[in-house]
């Protein structure tokens, strides 16, 4: 083999540009695990308590927040503060989604069982 031929050639390993996208992924990974035990349990206290959700959804609204912060948190900023006003947000949604569904309960009846639908079997 030529030696100029070998130093026109693409070095082994990830260019330079996805090493860094995946040394940012995973420092993201990182705060955001480092959050979820700080702040879990605060954050679905939060929205249990300022949205009047269960406990089952605010925990499945935090859950939500976090997969969200992995595509977008920035590590360099508030991660704590997008986190809330992440929570906020979704918790929000979840509320607005609960009362319309029981508005339109009340005005239109329960949505139809399989059995209704079907006629009698």
């Amino acid at each position: 083999m030529d030696p100029t031929a070998r130093a026109t050639t693409r070095p082994r390993g990830r260019p330079p540009a996805l090493a860094a996208e995946r040394a940012r992924s995973e420092a993201i990974a990182v705060a955001c695990e480092a959050l979820y035990r700080v702040l879990f349990v605060r954050l679905v206290r939060r929205a249990t308590w300022k949205f009047r959700l269960s406990k089952e959804d605010a925990a499945e609204v935090v859950q939500e927040a976090f997969i969200v912060a992995l595509a977008k948190l920035d590590v360099e900023a508030e991660p704590a503060a997008f986190l809330y006003r992440t929570v906020d947000n979704l918790a929000l949604n979840h509320r607005r989604k609960i009362d319309r569904r029981a508005r339109l309960e009340a005005e239109w009846g329960p949505p139809a069982t399989p059995t209704q639908e079907g006629g009698e079997s």
